[in-house]
């Protein structure tokens, strides 16, 4: 798979993670903004990255209006689409990641690719689907079949059909 499609997926995800927030009254916003915040987050921190090589998980911005306001969380989501469009037909860098694996120690690193951190953001992003589906289907909110799906789950449905 071609970094471009990498890309193209991530993109997909944004908007749907864009076109969820474009439905969603403010008292189920509130149900799921936490998760929302946390998968911009980490696409941000990927983002933020590439400027200098060096992603790092643990540096999120966390930011609380994010978590409390579509019209934020719709901000963030467009800038970060648009960061992800400016990478279309570049390299595939190879990049440092950072990230805590034990709360006693310091991050760790370990090398990586621009490719390899996009599946991370999406599949990530895709768990966090699920749980936001868990959430609103709680409260009565009905999603699209495939919202909070793995891909390749969704690939073994159709064929399993």
């Amino acid at each position: 798979m071609s970094i471009n499609a990498l890309i193209s997926d991530n993109l997909a995800t944004l908007e749907e993670a864009d076109a969820l927030l474009g439905f969603l009254d403010p008292g189920h916003y509130a149900l799921v903004g936490p998760h929302m915040r946390h998968i911009v987050d980490h696409y941000q921190c990927l983002v933020q990255g590439l400027e200098d090589g060096v992603i790092d998980y643990d540096a999120r911005e966390r930011c609380r209006e994010t978590e409390l306001s579509v019209p934020r969380a719709r901000r963030v989501l467009q800038s970060l689409r648009q960061a992800l469009e400016r990478l279309l037909e570049g390299a595939d860098p190879s990049l440092t990641v950072r990230l805590a694996t034990d709360p006693g120690e310091p991050s760790m690193a370990s090398r990586s690719s621009l490719g390899r951190e996009l599946q991370f953001v999406q599949s990530h992003a895709v768990h966090h689907f699920a749980l936001i589906r868990a959430a609103l289907g709680n409260s009565g909110v009905q999603l699209p079949d495939g919202f909070g799906k793995a891909p390749a789950t969704l690939r073994h449905e159709r064929a399993s059909a």
